[in-house]
């Protein structure tokens, strides 16, 4: 009897524990702007770290999706840990995996960072791209620079 009590017991706090991280945790909802083709993939990568930002492969997260439409597209990341985080978004045209650049380091494909921040000479800071995403603040809103 205590065996099966005890096994009760376990098993409301592991659902009290299930509710109490589901809960943490937003969606982030990513407005794209100016995408002018429908059928290239749009590639995402979520930065959490200054150290890490915009390593090609520092991020903590990655996301790709094919938009389907020009305009404006909408992608959504679900049970995302509220905190500071940054974006590096590109189209890639070629569906290579890998943004295509100029003979002088330039994007030759799509491209944006969080905050809108448009890079003159090289990328830019965490600093500049970072977003404190929470419950009152979770929309994402970038223009791609063609």
């Amino acid at each position: 009897m205590r065996i099966l009590l005890s096994g009760f017991l376990l098993l409301g706090i592991l659902i009290v524990m299930g509710f109490a991280y589901s809960s943490n945790t937003i969606s982030i909802n990513l407005h794209i702007q100016q995408v002018k083709n429908a059928r290239a993939p749009i590639r995402i990568a979520m930065y959490r770290s200054i150290d890490k930002f915009p390593k090609e492969n520092g991020y903590y997260k990655a996301f790709v999706f094919t938009p389907n439409a020009t305009g404006e597209v909408q992608y959504t990341i679900q049970e995302v840990e509220p905190g500071d985080y940054a974006f590096a978004f590109f189209q890639d045209l070629n569906a290579n995996g890998k943004l295509g650049t100029n003979i002088f380091g330039y994007p030759n494909e799509p491209f944006c960072f969080s905050n809108n921040v448009k890079p003159l000479f090289s990328a830019p800071d965490f600093s500049d791209c970072k977003m404190s995403l929470n419950a009152q603040n979770k929309d994402v809103f970038v223009r791609l620079i063609h």
